[in-house]
């Protein structure tokens, strides 16, 4: 199996994200199992997204409705391409040749197109729904768990981005279950998510604390 940049690799880092949702965050629904199991296909896969996604949709065949539901989870977990983030005035430069661009000036261009797509990646994070969110702190938790096989600097930018995005959107989450309790839903379920929710908080917050003191 290839490698992650933390040295695990991609099968383990999988196989782990679901442990922590098991384990540590008290998530043990199906589709979202299977979301975590494929959570990073789209992205890792050297095939086209089209053949990706097609390869998805025939593994979760067998149960159509759960099948539905992981592919919608992973769907909004992946990142898009970085194609996508080229502005126009980068296109209509002279030497803009599109297959090769994202690769030119020694690198650069990567890193300004990778800033921009995380940006805005991030940044929806505050529009995922539960079980969305969930995976992506499982996944999350899995690196800061292994942030001591990663560069400093690297993990300085997943603090801050763990602080920036992820702690308000938990945040965010369960402020928006309290205004619910006031309206017609399962409020015993609602409730078993606030918990949740509330302990993937403590577990991230201590995560975060303890690699800092590092």
């Amino acid at each position: 199996f290839s490698l992650r940049t933390d040295g695990t690799t991609r099968f383990s880092h999988a196989v782990e994200t679901v442990e922590i949702l098991l384990k540590d965050f008290w998530i043990c629904w199906k589709a979202e199992i299977l979301a975590a199991l494929a959570h990073d296909y789209l992205e890792d896969m050297n095939s086209k997204h089209d053949e990706r996604m097609g390869t998805l949709k025939s593994v979760f065949t067998t149960d159509p409705e759960i099948g539905k539901d992981s592919l919608k989870i992973i769907s909004a977990l992946t990142k898009k391409e970085l194609i996508i983030y080229i502005t126009d005035e980068e296109r209509n430069t002279p030497w803009f040749v599109e297959d090769n661009f994202v690769e030119q000036n020694e690198g650069q261009n990567k890193e300004i197109l990778k800033r921009r797509r995380d940006s805005e990646y991030y940044g929806s994070m505050m529009e995922f729904d539960f079980a969305t969110l969930a995976i992506k702190c499982a996944d999350r938790l899995h690196a800061l768990r292994h942030f001591n096989e990663n560069p400093i600097g690297k993990v300085a930018r997943k603090l801050e981005e763990t602080k920036k995005y992820f702690i308000p959107a938990i945040l965010g989450l369960i402020q928006k279950y309290e205004t619910w309790d006031i309206i017609p839903y399962n409020l015993q379920y609602i409730a078993k998510l606030k918990l949740k929710l509330k302990r993937i908080l403590y577990l991230m917050l201590s995560q975060m604390e303890k690699v800092s003191a590092v």
